[in-house]
């Protein structure tokens, strides 16, 4: 496998449904359908940036793919992969998000990349 694109150390694969444009969704997509194992592919001496301080050999580094794709059952998934841990919470518990918003809200709206 190659991965010619400088700038990008991981690669993730998202099934349809999720939005590629949305770091939540990409976030849940690896959280709730990504297997470290078999999932994961370390591509090694990958075209890298120059200015990267953790290669050792210049504009030269390793990345990783990450599939994030639900599981078919011939790639050892389940026969029917299982509601997501929020579609259990909105039938089982839909109070919740409303008193996550009450306690964390504003500290969750405000937040900032540092």
């Amino acid at each position: 496998m190659t991965v010619r694109n400088a700038l990008a150390k991981v690669i993730i694969v998202a099934d349809k449904d999720i939005n590629i444009s949305d770091r939540r969704e990409i976030l849940f997509a690896a959280g709730s359908r990504w297997k470290l194992y078999p999932a994961s592919h370390i591509v090694e001496n990958s075209p890298g940036l120059f200015t990267d301080p953790s290669q050792v050999k210049v504009a030269r580094t390793s990345k990783i793919v990450i599939d994030a794709t639900r599981q078919l059952p011939g790639e050892g998934g389940k026969p029917v992969f299982p509601e997501t841990n929020r579609a259990l919470h909105e039938k089982g518990a839909p109070q919740v998000f409303k008193e996550i918003e009450v306690l964390y809200g504003k500290p969750l709206s405000n937040w900032k990349r540092i």
